[in-house]
């Protein structure tokens, strides 16, 4: 009986220093995207031919679990790098790049996600001639509440990107309805 009971609370203890060890991994400090106004301006790039697109979010409530993906043309961009955003700064979050054209990310946050700022960040090495353009759509959107684990119902705006000048819209998800 006694033997049962410490092996118990060895394992809550051993479950315990897991998750304090996966939450200070998924923790780990980036360079924050500029918070996003509710009408996006293009932006101009440098020369380099890599650009940094934050996805934005608008009026983020509770936003526990994100998933979604970013389309785009692979004969313009192709995806190098995913970053956590300002807003996400807390959360747990895996991507893959794997697909040309598509960028796939999902992230967690036990205590929710609020305000508006970026989600994330996606790097971009420009490789169409200066006449090309492609859009930034995000699809298969899914979001849920970090307490009721309810449907979030969101809207996305479509992103753009010039090659020509290096200028870009981001996508942003706006969650409140407006």
């Amino acid at each position: 009986m006694k033997r049962t009971k410490i092996l118990a609370n060895l394992q809550v203890f051993l479950i315990l220093i897991l998750v304090l060890v996966v939450t200070s991994v998924g923790c780990a400090g980036k360079e924050e995207a500029p918070t996003p106004t509710s009408t996006p301006e293009p932006t101009l790039t440098p020369t380099s031919k890599e650009i940094r697109v934050p996805i934005n979010a608008i009026g983020a409530n509770r936003l526990g679990s994100l998933e979604f993906v970013l389309v785009y043309d692979p004969a313009v961009l192709e995806a190098t790098e995913v970053d956590k955003g300002s807003l996400a700064s807390n959360a747990m979050m895996e991507f893959s790049i794997e697909t040309p054209g598509r960028v796939w990310v999902g992230m967690i946050d036990a205590n929710g996600m609020n305000g508006d700022g970026s989600l994330a960040v996606i790097s971009f090495q420009v490789i169409g001639k200066d006449e090309m353009t492609t859009s930034l759509a995000l699809e298969k959107i899914e979001a849920y509440d970090a307490e009721t684990l309810l449907d979030i119902i969101t809207e996305a705006s479509l992103g753009n990107f010039t090659a020509q000048d290096g200028s870009f819209t981001a996508p942003v998800l706006n969650f409140t309805g407006r």
